[in-house]
């Protein structure tokens, strides 16, 4: 598989969890994919870059506000 890393969007809560949410080029099926720590069957699979940044960068501000 060939994966690259794009982005990665993080938020430690004062309790010191930490949320991650990676962004990934899938070049052999020619997606971008968000991976989220701690749930890899909750993977998002997307044909837009800035969809995907999007969605993890979304997903990290939520549960910032969540666990504010």
């Amino acid at each position: 598989m060939a994966k690259r890393l794009i982005h990665t969007a993080t938020h430690t809560t004062g309790a010191g969890t930490v949320h991650t949410a990676k962004v990934y080029r899938d070049s052999e099926w020619n997606e971008w994919q968000v991976e989220f720590k701690g749930s890899p069957k909750a993977t998002y699979h997307t044909g837009d870059k800035a969809d995907a940044v999007d969605t993890a960068n979304y997903h990290i501000v939520r549960m910032a506000k969540q666990f504010a």
